[in-house]
């Protein structure tokens, strides 16, 4: 499922979550605010031809997916980051619970 071209654009000052995996395996890599504007499928096409990483698809929104590297990190999201478009953010996760029952872990 293709998004709408308008969410490829990021602008100065919005906020990217950047998540990876399926169901039980989920997890947030890291919340990153914008620091300047910029197309991020042309950051991800930018970034395959200088690292020549292959990067797909994944979930129910098609959002952009890298490869794993030690410590947790992601390689797309440290070379935006090292390029000047994001700069991460520290955050606390709360998990409100499951099932409809409400239960802050």
């Amino acid at each position: 499922m293709a998004l709408n071209p308008e969410y490829y654009e990021m602008k100065e000052g919005g906020t990217i979550l950047f998540g990876s995996g399926e169901y039980s395996d989920y997890y947030v890599e890291g919340l990153y605010k914008v620091l300047k504007d910029f197309n991020i499928k042309e950051a991800e096409e930018q970034y395959k031809t200088e690292h020549g990483k292959p990067m797909k698809a994944w979930g129910a929104v098609n959002r952009v997916h890298a490869t794993k590297v030690s410590e947790g990190d992601i390689e797309f999201t440290a070379w935006l980051t090292s390029e000047g478009y994001v700069d991460n953010i520290d955050y606390v996760d709360f998990h409100l619970g499951s099932y409809g029952e409400f239960e802050l872990s």
